[in-house]
């Protein structure tokens, strides 16, 4: 009789990067005031499906893009972010990766897009598949960053100023679309996921998890995986329920 083959970290990692793609978001009140003209702008070889090899922002620019984001769209964003992976700056890469996540969902509810732009849409989507993929094992490897980048995400204002313009061409504003509980829900997840990974036996659970849900129907097959599935699931929800926390349980 065939034995599971002992799943590796790296399926958790990858596939736990849906942490990082859980919520959406609305917009709070727009500024009264414009703010100063941002001083970043992205190499536009970036919005190719290859950007993750691009330069991305030139040196300094990506300083200036933390400090002053509510001009920039979800596009510009994934850009910033992919440009602080590659630098090794895990938590600025964290912070602007959410920051894309809550401009991106919400633009797609307050700008939604015309039918001749749905190309860009697919584009933005693409960057942020690639980035999620790039940056989820990293932070997944070191939980107690998520804790820091939900804690700069709290502090910082999802509304726009005036004059933004989202990633595509859209064919109407829905002003009622606010970001503040959206932006709220994506903390909490954040800070939940950071108590949790740090729990071997919750880290473990989720790595056979996640191993049984990437598999192939032939594997899922081999004799005792799917009962360890169904433990590990079991062990998870009980940590979950234990600590009033949402978790990666929700996904499976």
């Amino acid at each position: 009789m065939k034995q599971a083959p002992q799943p590796s970290l790296s399926f958790l990692l990858i596939s736990s990067a849906i942490a990082l793609t859980l919520t959406g978001c609305k917009m709070s009140p727009t500024a009264t005031k414009p703010p100063a003209s941002p001083s970043y702008r992205f190499n536009a070889s970036a919005e190719s499906p290859a950007f993750i090899g691009s330069n991305g922002f030139q040196l300094g620019q990506l300083d200036s893009l933390l400090k002053n984001s509510q001009q920039a769209n979800a596009l510009t964003l994934f850009v910033g972010a992919n440009t602080a992976l590659k630098q090794g700056r895990l938590v600025d890469a964290g912070l602007l990766y959410q920051q894309a996540q809550v401009r991106r969902l919400t633009d797609l509810q307050r700008y939604p897009a015309k039918p001749d732009a749905q190309a860009d849409v697919k584009t933005v989507n693409r960057l942020k598949a690639n980035v999620s993929a790039a940056l989820g094992p990293k932070l997944l490897d070191k939980p107690k960053l998520y804790g820091q980048i939900a804690q700069r995400l709290a502090r910082w204002r999802c509304d726009t100023a005036p004059g933004y313009k989202p990633s595509w061409q859209f064919t109407r504003m829905a002003p009622s679309v606010t970001c503040t509980s959206f932006q709220q829900q994506k903390v909490r997840l954040m800070r939940d996921l950071s108590v949790l990974m740090m729990r071997e036996e919750y880290a473990s659970a989720a790595q056979l998890a996640e191993y049984y849900q990437n598999s192939s129907s032939s594997v899922r097959e081999l004799a005792g995986l799917k009962e360890g599935y169904d433990r590990a699931l079991a062990t998870m929800r009980n940590i979950e329920r234990k600590q009033k926390r949402v978790g990666l349980s929700t996904r499976f």
